[in-house]
């Protein structure tokens, strides 16, 4: 297990990288302070190895790249993959760009038929989503947040 730094967490961003980098069997080591060399500002930032990063689609893509055990994107085609990415760009943009203008979103909808996750019986990133951003209304939703949850731990 490696140690994974993370700065300016108390967001639901922060909360879903958190999410992403314990998903990849890494452990999350949270931080308040930048490094003083930092101009970064954006947040949330991780820190692996030399390396500062910002921003959410710059986080996801580095530690899918460079931790790729469990896949977070783990269909088969890529047409599969870009609808998947499609859905996480809508997700992102709504829930935590604009969530003034978020649409109503069918969270009971996204549920899968058969499976214990979004995908069906694999975690993806799409689930990480929904556990860091819960709308505690649902209880559908809620459910589906603590599976996701308990599979990370």
């Amino acid at each position: 297990m490696k140690d994974i730094y993370l700065y300016n967490y108390n967001s639901p961003e922060g909360e879903l990288v958190r999410l992403l980098i314990q998903s990849k069997d890494n452990n999350a080591v949270l931080k308040k302070d930048l490094p003083t060399n930092s101009v970064l500002t954006k947040a949330p930032i991780i820190q692996d190895r030399d390396i500062l990063i910002t921003g959410l689609y710059p986080i996801i893509e580095y530690l899918e790249e460079r931790y790729p055990e469990p896949r977070l994107f783990p269909l088969a085609t890529p047409e599969d993959r870009a609808r998947m990415r499609m859905l996480l760009d809508e997700l992102l943009t709504n829930l935590f760009t604009n969530p003034e203008n978020t649409p109503e979103i069918d969270w009971v909808q996204l549920m899968p038929a058969h499976g214990e996750f979004l995908l069906g019986t694999k975690r993806s990133i799409l689930d990480l989503v929904i556990a860091a951003t819960s709308p505690d209304d649902i209880e559908e939703f809620n459910a589906h947040r603590r599976q996701v949850l308990v599979s990370i731990h």
